[in-house]
């Protein structure tokens, strides 16, 4: 539900932004966009304009939808202990949940104006990345929970992680190969640390939710290969608001005890892609490509695990910089 009311509210943003910057009609003295065709003839070469649009488009561009499918890999958890033997001796630590990896889907929806701006929308919705390690409980497991010594026995920790964003930025083009673009951003960030025994629906419940919103800017480019499709790029970083909230549920002698913490701080995120692109129909380019995220100063769940104390809620968040990277392959339709 919270991802499709992300996606109505922006598009709705973006639709109006979008009709405003309507292109007027083509006429060949535009000075902004030479043709080579005798006065009254409408054809602009797609390299004219701007990447995503096919080379051999002919008629300036109004509108682009991309679709892709995303497959990115969280960076490992900070190494940190999180489950000992009944010696206290270290039993599980919090990297030893390796790097999970999940599949998404991307949409960007781009309206473009003769005068060099364009308006574009995008969104980024995610599956739920998931790890979960048994460990070996013949010699006791020890859980030290926000403070607290967990009085239930586990022997299973299960990390879940779950990335969404979308945004709407204003994009100049300074040529055909090179503009910059500003604009703002939503990204949601929910992670989640769970201790049972195998088979249990009970246990030690542990979440942190971040929600940003700010401003960003950045660059886009592409570089033709002749014949051979074109290569390109783009790089964006943003100032945040991270409002956050950390959240566990504990047993103690089969009573729950619950916390819940809200607080604001600065965050910021960066995002670079790139990869190649080919034509295939006229109205079509199909692409391949690599991208990633890094997050700066956020609430990661695994940080928070004896920051606070459950029983009075007490503590200061630990802010943690996870990175998602991976690969991508898609489709860019051009009218």
């Amino acid at each position: 539900m919270k991802r499709l009311l992300l996606f109505l509210v922006l598009t709705a943003c973006a639709l109006p932004a979008g009709l405003a910057f309507r292109p007027a009609v083509a006429m060949a003295g535009d000075g902004e966009w030479f043709s080579d065709e005798p006065a009254g003839d409408v054809c602009f070469s797609g390299s004219q304009v701007w990447g995503r649009i096919n080379p051999d488009c002919c008629g300036f561009p109004t509108v682009s939808i991309a679709t892709d499918v995303v497959v990115l890999t969280r960076s490992a958890l900070a190494s940190q202990t999180i489950l000992f033997d009944g010696s206290n001796n270290p039993l599980l630590n919090a990297s030893d949940l390796g790097s999970p990896t999940d599949a998404g889907f991307r949409f960007n929806l781009t309206f473009f104006e003769h005068n060099n701006w364009d308006v574009m929308f995008d969104m980024l919705v995610m599956g739920e990345m998931f790890s979960r390690q048994s460990v070996d409980a013949s010699n006791g497991v020890n859980l030290f929970f926000y403070q607290g010594v967990a009085a239930d026995p586990v022997d299973r920790a299960t990390f879940r992680s779950d990335l969404d964003t979308g945004e709407l930025n204003a994009r100049y083009r300074l040529c055909p190969y090179l503009a910059l673009l500003g604009g703002v951003r939503y990204l949601e960030l929910s992670e989640h640390l769970d201790f049972d025994t195998g088979g249990s629906s009970g246990g030690y419940r542990s979440q942190a939710d971040n929600r940003l919103f700010g401003g960003q800017i950045g660059a886009e480019g592409v570089l033709p290969l002749w014949g051979y499709g074109r290569l390109f790029a783009v790089g964006k970083y943003g100032i945040f608001n991270d409002r956050y909230e950390i959240a566990a549920q504990a047993m103690s002698g089969g009573a729950p005890i619950r916390i819940r913490v809200h607080d604001d701080m600065n965050a910021n995120v960066g995002e670079f892609n790139a990869g190649w692109e080919m034509q295939t129909f006229r109205c079509m380019t199909l692409r391949f490509g690599y991208q990633t995220f890094w997050l700066h100063n956020v609430a990661l769940t695994t940080d928070q695990l004896n920051q606070y104390s459950i029983f009075t809620g007490q503590g200061s968040v630990r802010k943690g910089n996870p990175v998602y990277h991976g690969g991508f392959v898609g489709l860019v339709f051009t009218f």
